[in-house]
């Protein structure tokens, strides 16, 4: 396998490297090229930076009692608990909020590989959104198409609304301009839809996307919502 020439390849096994998914004899023969490839580090430290934003959008829970005590029962824990230190970590809120916060990232990329099956997802040139709600739960991936000028959203868990009602998606710029990209509607079966953007905006655009509620059809104005911000979230370059 020839990574040192192989943009994409280095991509992809940096993220899978970050995210914890590259593992076994594969993950050793990637350690031991990044020991001596200066770009792939960097390639590395970039995926790093641009997990971190996206961890903002996990939920931080923590489960039940009667979890803990179901997997006492099943496994029979209950006499080795109180003198072994592992037992105690896993007591611990950070371990569930490290799980929760790896499983948010892990659903954030498996919804975006779903999303362009049939083209490596890792382009340099790729941007994406996670939208959330106020309660900090992903709702939608969203990630660009530059050639076909166009932005794919992918409902993680697509909202319901009454006839009466749509969605409209937003781009916020760095100045702060607010435009309209387009109403919801037309979602695909598995939750996919294709918007395709105004002739002005590109993909580097927005630093900011987000979906309101609005009467039937959409606000009056393209340049404003006339109804509540649902779900946001930052739009991120991937590399």
């Amino acid at each position: 396998m020839n990574i040192q020439n192989n943009h994409r390849l280095q991509h992809k096994l940096a993220a899978e490297y970050v995210l914890g998914t590259l593992r076994g004899g594969a993950r050793r023969r990637f350690q031991t090229w990044l020991n001596s490839d200066p770009h792939l580090q960097q390639v590395v430290r970039e995926w790093e930076q641009h997990l971190m934003p996206m961890m903002e959008f996990s939920r931080k829970q923590v489960p039940q009692a009667q979890v803990w005590r179901n997997i006492e029962q099943r496994l029979k824990l209950s006499a080795a608990r109180g003198s072994n230190e592992f037992f105690k970590f896993l007591d611990s809120l950070n371990f569930w909020r490290n799980l929760s916060l790896i499983a948010s990232t892990a659903l954030i990329f498996v919804a975006i590989f779903v999303m362009k099956p049939q083209s490596p997802i890792l382009a340099p040139d790729l941007y994406v959104a996670t939208l959330s709600d106020d309660k900090s739960r992903p709702i939608a991936v969203i990630s660009s198409d530059v050639q076909q000028h166009q932005i794919i959203l992918r409902f993680v868990d697509r909202p319901q609304l009454a006839d009466d009602k749509s969605l409209e998606l937003w781009s916020i710029s760095k100045e702060g301009k607010v435009r309209s990209l387009g109403l919801v509607s037309g979602v695909s079966q598995d939750n996919v839809l294709r918007i395709t953007l105004p002739a002005d905006i590109t993909s580097e655009t927005p630093q900011l996307l987000a979906i309101s509620l609005e009467p039937k059809g959409g606000s009056g104005d393209p340049e404003k919502p006339s109804g509540p911000i649902l779900f946001k979230g930052n739009w991120l370059k991937t590399a």
